[in-house]
């Protein structure tokens, strides 16, 4: 079995929301759905094997040389979008401060195909045929 999960982007962890009102209530949303979204990678990871493991923290590492019940149960891809200023600019120079901040935003419709045509392009790189077992091979 093999699992391939696919992020909506990863934004700056260190930005905050500027809203004055229920400024608190957002961010501890914002951090309930990281800290979620990290336990099910961490947890994942932990029972799988795959080459696109990331590095949870630095006490965990990326748990490649270790899993439950000591062998991998399955193979583990896992592709997300950086959304980070660096990493945006490596793929479309020129977006504003304010855009790419906006572009965590999962319910602004305009966002889609700026979205869409970072996610091509970080593909063309991320993505390679080692990180799928040969049983997948369709030829």
């Amino acid at each position: 079995m093999m699992v391939v999960s696919i992020g909506t982007g990863r934004g700056d962890p260190s930005k905050d929301p500027t809203w004055i009102m229920a400024k608190g209530a957002v961010q501890a949303l914002l951090s309930l759905m990281d800290d979620a979204g990290a336990l099910v990678e961490t947890i994942v990871q932990w029972l799988s094997t795959g080459q696109t493991h990331r590095i949870i923290d630095r006490e965990m590492g990326d748990l490649a040389e270790d899993s439950i019940g000591g062998k991998p149960q399955f193979t583990y891809a896992r592709y997300d979008l950086s959304l980070m200023r660096d990493k945006v600019d490596q793929l479309k120079p020129g977006i504003s401060d304010e855009h790419l901040s906006n572009l965590t935003v999962m319910d602004e419709p305009e966002n889609m195909q700026l979205l869409h045509d970072l996610a091509a392009q970080d593909a063309q790189n991320a993505i390679d045929d080692q990180h799928f077992p040969k049983v997948f091979d369709l030829k």
